[in-house]
Order: C-alpha cells, then sequence, then structure tokens
C-alpha cells in the first residue's frame, strides 16, 4: 500500500534538511481562534502524521496564564524561557519567494516573455 500524500511529501523532502516538511503548513483553525498570528517560535507541539499538520500544545516563551495554554495547559513546574534576539537567527537568501525546493528528481524550469504580445479579435456574425 502506497504512503498517504502527507508522509510520502515528508519522505521525500525531509533528507533535503530544510526543516519537516508539512503537507498542511498553515496554522488550524483552532489555533487562529486562540492566537491570530498563527505559529511562532517556542510553540512545543506534535506532527499530525494524517495530516500533515502541526498541532500547538503550548509555547515555551508565553507565560502560564497566556490564553493558548487554556486548551492544553502546560507541564509541571513549567517556566518559560526569555529569547534575546541573539537567540534568533535569519537567514534572508536562503529562502526567498518563488523558490523551489524539490527532490532531485525534479527540475525546476523558468520560462521568461520575450518579444511583443499582440491580441487580435475575431468577430462572428452570431454575436
Amino acid at each position: 500500500m502506497a504512503d498517504p500524500p502527507p508522509q510520502l511529501y515528508a519522505k521525500h523532502l525531509l533528507p533535503l534538511g530544510h526543516g519537516y516538511p508539512l503537507w498542511t503548513p498553515e496554522p488550524s483553525h483552532e489555533l487562529l481562534l486562540r492566537r491570530q498570528d498563527g505559529l511562532r517560535i517556542g510553540d512545543v507541539g506534535v506532527i499530525d502524521l494524517e495530516n500533515g499538520s502541526f498541532d500547538v500544545f503550548f509555547n515555551i516563551c508565553l507565560p502560564r496564564e497566556h490564553p493558548l495554554h487554556r486548551v492544553t495547559g502546560v507541564p509541571d513546574n513549567f517556566v518559560p524561557i526569555q529569547l534575546n534576539e541573539w537567540d534568533i537567527a535569519t537567514f534572508p537568501h536562503a529562502e526567498y519567494p518563488g523558490r523551489v525546493i524539490s527532490t532531485s528528481s525534479v527540475t525546476a524550469r523558468s520560462i521568461e516573455p520575450s518579444g511583443e504580445a499582440t491580441s487580435r479579435w475575431v468577430t462572428s456574425p452570431f454575436g
């Protein structure tokens, strides 16, 4: 039996080393009801292998009383961590809109228009 699409997707892209490829990367409706900005650094949860999404339990950077934690709570003796600006690295040239990340069996091609485009109208006696 073939792997379900979310698992097949992850199996082929995970070896490329860009993190865990989520079939459904957008935040769930339930998460957006609790927090409007979706996923954030510090979110702790599990990858739902059935639909390829990430389910958030809590966030290690938010206080115990944060509304996000009302549903699943936080571990006993939970103490949030404080991140500093140097704890977060960004690589603006590594990822960009339109970048293709694929297995080696896929070839990406770009088509650039050249020349002049013209259009002609064809009229019909029938309207």
